[in-house]
């Protein structure tokens, strides 16, 4: 497969992740997503910390009984992932 046609699709799955873990990805995007968790080692992986992330916070705000909206998610992810180096396969 072509390098940058790879990294290309990493940086749109890490796009599209906090929507698909939200629930609120569209059809197309919830595709892309599932079909790069299966298929690709490197996005399964970053799916699974996302998803671990995700529910440690969610837990977190549930025993607080904080309620935060989701572009605070976003928000968050985003500011992880402009900190986290994109490893090559």
């Amino acid at each position: 497969m072509n390098v940058n046609i790879d990294l290309a699709d990493r940086r749109l799955f890490k796009q599209m992740l906090p929507s698909y873990l939200d629930g609120e990805a569209t059809e197309s995007e919830t595709a892309f997503v599932s079909r790069k968790i299966e298929q690709c080692k490197f996005c399964r992986g970053i799916y699974e910390n996302e998803k671990s992330i995700h529910e440690h916070i969610k837990r977190s705000l549930a025993q607080d009984r904080v309620s935060l909206p989701p572009p605070f998610f976003i928000e968050l992810r985003q500011t992880i992932f402009s900190q986290a180096p994109v490893a090559a396969v």
